[in-house]
This record gives structure tokens, sequence and C-alpha cells, in this order.
């Protein structure tokens, strides 16, 4: 049996104080302004990232994202950091900070071995803008957000991480008293497929699929060119009202490169009181 580990859930703590020693801080207001939050899959380098990467910029600048989780953000060659390797994670870091007149973190962590011809690590990259506009009455309001990748090729081994995955996010939000989340990433599960033991998990443990709390459409994510089954979520805790979703980076070129050969899972919430 394939032993499963926790070390595949990428977190970011978003704090309004005294910031934890963690890779993403940022302070959240509780004002009228919505958090936007985005996850993709990027693909790694592959199908042509020079041509691909115009596209995944253009979408980031349109939406102006607060939170960012990103999967498959990989290197050329392994530990190569110089300028002469690409990088996804690198090309995307000085694009967001040229584009936008704030201070964004980004951390990214190792998840699995990838299936490219590089033998990278496929890796999450979580983004976040370290302030927002404040509230009225100056008060703020903590929260967690964290990304993931699960495996593509075992339903069994799907449910064991997202099961880990829940589990982990659930002792980090007790011990710190935190009760507001969001987990989103590409988790290679399908909910409505009746085989499916992510979604139950998922729900078990309090969180909601932002998309089908609004929308009684699939919302399609895979693959982009012609999408036929949605395996990229937002899974939320309660907190967090969504109030909007859409699929993005719909966008092709003239020879039908799409941004990804997944689409992206943009939303917008609302602070809300949390049930004690």
């Amino acid at each position: 049996m394939r032993r499963v580990s926790c070390w595949g859930l990428l977190l970011g703590l978003a704090l309004h104080a005294a910031l934890l020693a963690t890779p993403c801080n940022a302070t959240i207001t509780d004002s009228d302004r919505p958090i936007k939050v985005l996850t993709l899959n990027l693909r790694c380098l592959e199908d042509h990232w020079k041509v691909r990467k115009g596209l995944v910029f253009s979408g980031l600048i349109d939406l102006d994202p607060d939170f960012i989780g990103f999967q498959e953000c990989c290197r050329e060659v392994l530990n190569c950091t110089g300028p002469e390797c690409a990088d996804n994670f690198r090309d995307i870091h000085e694009t967001m900070n040229e584009a936008f007149n704030t201070t964004y973190y980004f951390y990214r962590a190792d998840t699995h071995m990838s299936w490219n011809i590089w033998q990278d690590s496929a890796r999450k990259m979580i983004i976040a803008r370290t302030s927002f506009p404040s509230s009225p009455n100056g008060t703020a309001t903590p929260l967690i957000f964290a990304t993931t990748h699960l495996d593509y090729k075992s339903d069994q081994v799907r449910s064991e991480e997202a099961l880990c995955a829940v589990d982990a996010l659930e002792r980090y939000q007790e011990a710190h008293g935190i009760p507001r989340a969001l987990l989103v990433g590409d988790f290679n599960a399908d909910v409505v497929s009746p085989t499916d033991q992510v979604g139950p998990t998922m729900e078990k443990a309090g969180y909601t699929d932002t998309f089908r709390a609004l929308y009684s459409s699939p919302g399609c994510t895979f693959q982009s060119n012609l999408p036929d089954e949605r395996i990229d979520y937002q899974w939320v805790k309660p907190g967090l009202k969504p109030v909007k979703a859409s699929l993005q980076f719909t966008k092709h070129t003239t020879f039908a490169v799409y941004a990804s050969d997944h689409l992206g899972v943009y939303a917008e919430y609302q602070i809300t009181a949390h049930p004690k």
C-alpha cells in the first residue's frame, strides 16, 4: 500500500497583527471589499511556456487577486536558479512586482516528482498581497490560505491525501485559534463522479465547494481547450462567504495555445461572522 504523507500541502497564514514566522503573511481587514482568490495549474514549462506566460500575466493583471495558489510551478533544470534557466516562478514574481503597486509574498515548495522530461519537482506556490484597504473601524480578521496538488492516478491515494490535508489544516487552526480557512488547488478529482471520495472528505471536514455553492453548472476546468471535467477547486470554511466565482484563462492565441491545460478558478469572498 502506498503511504501518504502531509508534505504535499503548502500553507500560508494571513494575519493582521503580530506576523508569525510563516512563508506568507498578509493583512486582511473587515472592509466591504471582497477578498479575491485564484488557483491555477501552470503545467510547468511544457507546451510553449514563453508563449503561454503572456496569457498568464494578462489574466493576473486583469484579476488583481489577493491570494493565488499555483500548482506545477517549475524550473527547467532542477536546482538551477540563474537567469539562463527558465523558471515560471521567477517570471511570475518579476511580472507581479512590476505590474502592481504593492508587495507580494511568494513561497514555493516541492510536492511530488513531476512527469515532465526534466524530472524537476512539481511545485506549488503561494502568492499573497501584504496589505488590504483599511476598514472604517480598523479591525482585521485572520485566515489561513493553503494550496495543494493531489495524485492524478489513484482515487484511494487522492482520498488519503485530502484527508491528510484537512487534518493538517485543522491542527493548525486549533493551534492558532483561526477558524477561517481556504484550501485551493488541483485536486485531480471530479466530485460529481460516483467513485470520488475527495468531495465527501472535504465536506465532512466542514468545507464548502465555492463554485457549486454559487452555481448549478459543473464549472469544468480540464482540459482548457474543451473542458469536460472539473478537477480544480476552491474549498472554504465558514466565516468566509463566497459571493462570486468564475472560470478564467479561457483565451488562447491565434494558434490555439492556452495559458495552461487547466482553466483557473477565481472567487471573491466576504468576511462574515463565524459560527461558534
